[in-house]
C-alpha cells in the first residue's frame, strides 16, 4: 500500500488528502446523525417517564392517605382515578389505568373500555398492547413499549411509544403514550441543515485545496522543466524563477545552484579534454614514426623468415611423407606376410574339406547299396505276404465248406489273411520310401562330385595368390629399405636448414619487439585521443 501510495503524482496525493478529508467530515457527520437519533429519542422517553412518575405520584399520594386512615381506600381510589383522568400535557395527550388481567381501569377519551378485558386488544400489526404492558411491568416494574397506532381523527398509520409504570399495592398499571413521528421531522431538519454545513465546509475546502495543489504543482512542474532542460545538456539556466522560503523554492534555489555549479564544471573539463587531444596529437606522430622506421627492417627479416621457414616446411613434410611410406610399406610387408600364412591355412583347410567330401560321397554310396538290400529284402516279405494271403483265403473257403465244425479255423484264417494284408501295405511304403532314399543318396553323390571338383580348382587359385603374395612381400622389403636411406638423408637436410631458420628468428624476433614497443606506444595514445574525443563529444551537447 504504502509503495502504491510512494509511487503516486503529487497532485494525486494532494487530492487523495482532500478526498480523505472529505471523508472525514462525512463520517463524523454520520455519526452526529446518530448520536442526535438517539438523543432525541432518549430526550422523549426521559419526558414521558417524568409525566407518568407524576401521575404515579398522585396514586401514591391518595394511597398513603387512605393508608393512615384519612379515607377509605375506596375513596383514594376513585380520588386518584378522577385526578387522574383530569390530568392533560401537550393540550390533548392522557393518562390510562388498567390491572394487572388485563382489564382497563380508567380511560379518559374512551370510557367506554372502562371494566372490559383487553387481553386481545391489538395495534394494526397484531401486537397485544396491553399483553406487552402487563409482561413489562412483570419483568421490570416499568419500560417502554413501542408499537403503530393511527393519529386522532385520522387514518395514517405512526410510530407511537408508551411508557408504563406498574403501583403494586392496588395491582395496577398506569402508563401514557405519545407519537414519535416528530422525532423523525427533527432529525430530518437538523440533518439538513448539517447537509448544507457540510457541503459548504467542503467547497471551502475544495477551493483552498485547488488552489494549494495548482501552486505546488505549477512550481513542481516549473523545478522539474530545469532539471530535464539540464539533464538534456542546456545549463543556461533561467534565474527569474520566482523563491520563497517554503521547501519547494529551496528546492528551486538549489535546483539553480547546482546547474551552475555544472556548467562551471562542464567548462573545465572542455578545456582540459582539449589540451589532452593536441598532447595527443603529438604522441602520435612521434609513434608513427618510430614504426615506419622499424617496419622496413622487420619486413626484411620477415621475408628471409618466410623462406626458410617454406624450405624447412617442405623439408618437414618430405620427412612425414618418408616416415608415413616407411610405415605403410611396414604394413603392406605385414599384410602380405599375413595374407601369405591364410593361404596357406586356407589350402590346408581346403585339402581337408576335399577329403570330407570323398569319404561323404563313398558313405552315401554304401548306404545306396544298403538300401538296395534292403529292398530285395522287402521284396521278399511282399511275395511271402501274398502267399499267406492267398493261403488264408483258401483256408477259408475250406472252412465254409466244413460248415459249423471249420467256423472257428474260418476266424483264424480271416485274421491271418488281414495280417498278410497289412504286411502287404508296410512292404509297398517301404519300398516307395527306400527308393525315394536312392534317389536322394544318388543326388547327393553328383553334387559332391561336383563339389570336389570346385575344391580342386580352389586349391589350385590359391596356391597362386599365395605366390603372388610371397612376390608382393619381398618387393615391398626392398622399398623399405630405400625409404629408410632417404629418410635419413632428409634429416640431415632438415637439421642444416632447422640453424638458418633459427638464425633468422633471432633477427625477426629483434625487429618484432622493436615494432611492437612503436605499436604499444601508437595504441595507448589512439587509445587515449580517443577517450579525449570521447569526452569532447559528451560535452558538446552542453550549452554554456
Amino acid at each position: 500500500m504504502l509503495e502504491i501510495i510512494r509511487n503516486l503524482r503529487v497532485k494525486t496525493k494532494l487530492m487523495l488528502a482532500l478526498l480523505l478529508c472529505v471523508l472525514g467530515i462525512i463520517s463524523v457527520i454520520v455519526v452526529s446523525l446518530g448520536v442526535l437519533r438517539v438523543s432525541l429519542e432518549d430526550e422523549k422517553k426521559t419526558k414521558q417517564r417524568h409525566l407518568v412518575d407524576t401521575a404515579y405520584s398522585v396514586l401514591d399520594y391518595y394511597y398513603k392517605q387512605a393508608k393512615d386512615g384519612k379515607i377509605t381506600d375506596d375513596e383514594a381510589k376513585k380520588a386518584a382515578m378522577a385526578q387522574v383522568k383530569a390530568l392533560r400535557y401537550e393540550e390533548k395527550e392522557y393518562f390510562w389505568i388498567n390491572d394487572m388481567h388485563p382489564k382497563m381501569i380508567m380511560h379518559p377519551y374512551k370510557p367506554e373500555l372502562d371494566g372490559k378485558d383487553l387481553s386481545d386488544f391489538k395495534d394494526p400489526k397484531g401486537k397485544k398492547l396491553f399483553v406487552e404492558f402487563v409482561e413489562t411491568v412483570k419483568k421490570n416494574k416499568s419500560g417502554f413499549v413501542p408499537y403503530i397506532w393511527a393519529k386522532p381523527n385520522s387514518t395514517v398509520l405512526a410510530p407511537k411509544i408508551s411508557y408504563v409504570k406498574g403501583f403494586e399495592p392496588w395491582g395496577w398499571i398506569i402508563g401514557s403514550g405519545v407519537y414519535i413521528d416528530d422525532i423523525n421531522e427533527k432529525f430530518w431538519s437538523q440533518a439538513r441543515d448539517l447537509t448544507i454545513v457540510l457541503v459548504i465546509v467542503t467547497m471551502i475546502i475544495g477551493v483552498v485545496f485547488w488552489q494549494i495543489i495548482k501552486n505546488i504543482t505549477g512550481r513542481l512542474f516549473t523545478i522539474t522543466g530545469t532539471v530535464e532542460e539540464i539533464a538534456n545538456g542546456n545549463l543556461v539556466i533561467d534565474d527569474s524563477m520566482q523563491h520563497c522560503s517554503d521547501e519547494i523554492g529551496c528546492l528551486s534555489l538549489d535546483v539553480n545552484k547546482m546547474g551552475m555549479s555544472l556548467r562551471t564544471i562542464v567548462g573545465g573539463v572542455i578545456n582540459s579534454a582539449n589540451n589532452v587531444v593536441s598532447a595527443v596529437e603529438t604522441v602520435k606522430q612521434i609513434a608513427e614514426k618510430m614504426i615506419e622506421g622499424t617496419k622496413s627492417q622487420s619486413l626484411q627479416a620477415a621475408q628471409i623468415a618466410t623462406s626458410a621457414e617454406e624450405m624447412s616446411q617442405t623439408i618437414s613434410d618430405i620427412s612425414r611423407n618418408a616416415a608415413a611410406t616407411s610405415q605403410t610399406t611396414q604394413e603392406a610387408m605385414k599384410i602380405a606376410a599375413e595374407g601369405n600364412t591364410i593361404s596357406r591355412a586356407a589350402i590346408e583347410t581346403v585339402d581337408q574339406v576335399y577329403n570330407s567330401t570323398k569319404d561323404l560321397a563313398e558313405m552315401v554310396e554304401k548306404l545306396n547299396t544298403r538300401s538296395s538290400e534292403i529292398g530285395d529284402i522287402v521284396t521278399v516279405i511282399k511275395e511271402i505276404a501274398d502267399q499267406t494271403n492267398l493261403l488264408a483265403l483258401n483256408a477259408a473257403i475250406e472252412a465254409a465248406r466244413a460248415g459249423e465244425h471249420g467256423r472257428g479255423f474260418a476266424v483264424v484264417a480271416d485274421e491271418v489273411r488281414k495280417l498278410a494284408e497289412r504286411t502287404i501295405k508296410a512292404t509297398v511304403e517301404i519300398t516307395d520310401r527306400i527308393s525315394a532314399v536312392q534317389t536322394e543318396a544318388r543326388e547327393t553323390a553328383r553334387s559332391m562330385e561336383e563339389s570336389s571338383q570346385k575344391v580342386n580348382e580352389a586349391i589350385t587359385y590359391i596356391k597362386q595368390v599365395g605366390a603372388f603374395l610371397n612376390t608382393i612381400e619381398d618387393a615391398v622389403k626392398r622399398g623399405s629399405d630405400e625409404i629408410v636411406h632417404i629418410a635419413v638423408a632428409i634429416d640431415e637436410q632438415s637439421a642444416a636448414s632447422e640453424d638458418v631458420t633459427n638464425n633468422i628468428e633471432k633477427t625477426s624476433i629483434i625487429a618484432q619487439e622493436i615494432e611492437n614497443a612503436s605499436s604499444d606506444v601508437l595504441n595507448e595514445a589512439n587509445e587515449l585521443a580517443q577517450v579525449a574525443h570521447h569526452l569532447k563529444d559528451s560535452i558538446s551537447g552542453f550549452r554554456l
